[in-house]
């Protein structure tokens, strides 16, 4: 399954004077069906999602909501059963460090990525326990492509070593791209 990005929350140091303000809170924007990203300032120690808002964002029907910083409240969000994936955790709140400036604009993920990932308001994110990835919305049947072709491949191979070929052979025969 996989859903567009509707919302994206750029937040700023809580010093940041000069960035614009939001009127009111973000998670009271989030269409139903929709993934939030949100992206937090480099290096941040708090959280930026929490209990709060996540039930917010269930109310509402969010998909799920992948956050580039931290959240907070991990045994309320995993009680109630929202997919939310993040870097990292942190009990401070954001009410001190951060506020929101922006929603709905293109985002650069925080990280040393060569070249840049650049996130759009109508990309696709995909995630789960092995990661999230970013589709660019044009892109889309392409990678659904490559991923079909290279998920048989790699049935085919498993099938292969459950047969007793070695990895190499079983690689040679398999794995011809």
């Amino acid at each position: 399954m996989y859903v567009e990005i509707f919302i994206q929350k750029i937040l700023v140091p809580k010093s940041d004077t000069t960035s614009p303000k939001i009127d009111k809170s973000y998670a009271d924007t989030i269409p139903s069906g929709s993934v939030v990203f949100i992206s937090a300032p480099p290096n941040s120690v708090n959280a930026v999602w929490g209990g709060l808002m996540n039930t917010r964002a269930k109310i509402l029907g969010v998909n799920g909501v992948v956050v580039d910083g931290r959240i907070r409240d991990l045994d309320e969000i995993r009680s109630d059963g929202t997919l939310v994936f993040a870097r990292a955790a942190s009990i401070l709140s954001s009410k001190d460090f951060t506020r929101p400036t922006a929603l709905n604009i293109p985002v650069t993920l925080s990280g040393n990525h060569d070249p840049p990932i650049k996130i759009n308001p109508d990309d696709i994110i995909l995630a789960d326990l092995n990661g999230v990835v970013c589709i660019p919305k044009d892109l889309l049947d392409q990678v659904l492509d490559s991923c079909e072709k290279y998920t048989g491949m790699d049935k085919n191979l498993k099938n292969a070593l459950l047969e007793g070929i070695t990895l190499t052979e079983a690689k040679s025969i398999h794995r011809k791209d």
